[in-house]
């Protein structure tokens, strides 16, 4: 048996879509760690709404719904008066998912992936955090209380 070359082929494509998505994802888990703690809260009480939203309407479609392009872009403003960094990043996050078409479904799974993902990311950044504030206690020198 032998491998096809139309099939490496087909793989190219959807290989560095898939790339673009994953460097689009990154980015918002960036921007949503560099946000106070009152903004990550806004962001993501948004960003739950935003897929219930989806979630709402997924009985009803089936296939492509422009509204999914409108309520992207209407997440993009709300997430603008929040923190344009964040807004930034959603719009290149976003951009990345309606290349694909999404149902309204994909939509809703596709943000609560997101969010997984940012609650992941910002785990992980607290806890280098803590890890080097520990390694920078260990190296100061005692001193004595009085």
């Amino acid at each position: 048996m032998h491998k096809t070359e139309s099939s490496d082929r087909d793989a190219g494509p959807q290989l560095d879509a898939f790339k673009r998505f994953i460097e689009a994802e990154v980015n918002c888990c960036i921007a949503f760690a560099r946000l106070t703690t009152a903004e990550r809260q806004k962001v993501r009480s948004l960003l739950k709404h935003q897929a219930q939203r989806h979630a709402a309407f997924a009985d009803d479609s089936y296939g492509w719904e422009p509204r999914a392009k409108d309520d992207l872009r209407i997440c993009y403003l709300q997430l603008r008066e929040i923190a344009k960094g964040m807004a930034t990043a959603w719009r290149r996050w976003a951009s990345e998912l309606l290349k694909g078409y999404p149902s309204q479904f994909d939509c809703s799974v596709a943000i609560r992936s997101l969010l997984k993902q940012l609650d992941y990311c910002l785990g992980w950044v607290v806890g280098v955090g803590r890890q080097q504030q520990l390694a920078e206690q260990s190296r100061q020198p005692l001193t004595r209380r009085q």
